[in-house]
């Protein structure tokens, strides 16, 4: 499922699209992003308070229990302070923690099920030549795009993911501790 974001301006955000941006313009374009402290069991790894801490978490080559508590720029400049690494199925598994994030917070599943604008994400930035707001996407997160879209489509249909095989993801991931 491919999304095509040409024509999305920061000036329409909540008319023609909704930003995945910790300070987008719609609450739901704000919850969904990585950022805030929206917390979360995932049924393998345990309690997060947010998503971005999730993610390093999983990146990370150790597992560092402190990222299980952070959320925002916190967890971010900390988890990039850790060595990381690659594996195969790091979007499979980040959009399926997405899943257990919205489905465990009702209010953020509530306004998912709700909407009906497609999503888009960039980072609106302060052009300091200007004066005036710009918008910049950065390369490679369409597949969160995507991820949420098929998210609202599972959800508006009563329907969940299929499963991951987090046993055999995360002992190839963490076989190290």
């Amino acid at each position: 499922m491919k999304h095509d974001h040409k024509g999305f301006s920061l000036e329409d955000d909540g008319k023609t699209h909704i930003n995945i941006f910790s300070r987008g313009k719609e609450e739901l374009g704000r919850l969904l992003s990585h950022f805030p402290k929206t917390p979360f069991i995932h049924p393998y790894l345990g309690a997060f308070d947010s998503m971005e801490g999730f993610w390093y978490y999983v990146k990370a080559k150790r597992r560092d229990p402190k990222l299980q508590t952070l959320s925002g720029h916190e967890a971010k400049f900390y988890g990039r302070t850790l060595e990381s690494r690659r594996f195969d199925e790091f979007q499979d598994v980040i959009n399926d923690a997405n899943y257990h994030k919205i489905n465990q917070n009702s209010h953020i599943k509530r306004l998912l099920i709700e909407s009906t604008l497609p999503f888009d994400h960039y980072y609106v930035l302060l052009d300091r030549e200007t004066g005036k707001f710009i918008q910049k996407r950065p390369a490679g997160f369409d597949f969160l795009i995507d991820g949420f879209m098929r998210h609202r489509e599972l959800f508006k249909n009563g329907h969940k993911p299929p499963e991951l095989d987090y046993e055999r993801i995360f002992s190839q991931i963490f076989e190290d501790q």
